[in-house]
């Protein structure tokens, strides 16, 4: 969706794409450019390379930063989940659920002012949240996992090293199958009682509750382990292709 000025709605939408390999490694399922006070709610993506992407330019097109408000979002079964990249884009988002292969919230570029509440983020073979670049996210109250044994040393929390940067995340609960919850800028961290600066100040964490070296459940198998699925087993997606046919 792009070039759409002065408010405008996203509702109800659904992006299935459970039998395309080629979308699974390439493509995007929702794309959002160039609009000014965008509502998106309710939006669901399923088994694409980047489920939802806020861009501030698309290729051939003049740029033209975003401005978002996203609620009820959810992201499954996709490499990555939600990522803001380019420049200048503004996006709050509440509610959402994301639970992705690798990066679930992916925030580079640069100008952006990224709010954050209630929401979840889950990732298996990379951090669930990765923030690069002089941008102002504030994260709240919401649940970070990165659980998954299989992936060794990997934390939940990626912060990059940009002391232009402005970041808060504060009150959320974290989960990691590595010793280690967070790493903001090099520094590691697994616990966060009392609030705490890093990176040259740029950013402050806490308090939040972290666990570190927990190991998931259900990966007995070497197979599964493999596959690829996470937390998604094929027998599940069957039943989902099922059911789908059965309501249309």
């Amino acid at each position: 969706m792009g070039a759409s000025l002065d408010y405008s709605t996203m509702d109800n939408i659904e992006v299935w794409a459970p039998n395309s390999e080629l979308f699974f490694a390439n493509g995007t399922g929702i794309l959002i450019s160039g609009v000014d006070g965008l509502r998106a709610s309710n939006v669901a993506v399923f088994r694409a390379a980047v489920g939802i992407e806020v861009v501030s330019e698309i290729s051939g097109k003049p740029e033209h930063p975003s401005w978002v408000s996203f609620s009820n979002i959810l992201t499954d079964f996709c490499s990555r989940g939600l990522v803001i990249s380019g420049s200048s884009n503004t996006v709050q988002l509440s509610a959402g659920s994301f639970q992705n292969h690798q990066t679930s919230l992916d925030i580079f570029g640069i100008g952006h002012s990224v709010r954050v509440s209630g929401s979840r983020f889950k990732s298996n073979g990379d951090v669930a949240v990765r923030i690069q670049g002089p941008n102002a996210v504030t994260m709240s109250g919401s649940g970070i996992e990165r659980v998954f044994s299989a992936v060794k040393g990997v934390p939940a929390v990626s912060i990059g090293t940009d002391e232009g940067q402005t970041v808060m995340i504060s009150g959320c609960d974290m989960k990691a199958s590595a010793a280690v919850a967070v790493d903001c800028a090099g520094t590691p961290m697994n616990s966060n009682v009392q609030p705490v600066e890093c990176a040259g100040g740029s950013v402050i964490m806490g308090p939040n509750h972290m666990r570190v070296n927990i190991s998931a459940p259900g990966m007995e198998t070497e197979g599964e382990r493999e596959s690829g699925w996470g937390d998604v087993q094929e027998n599940d997606v069957m039943r989902l292709r099922r059911a789908t046919v059965a309501v249309a």
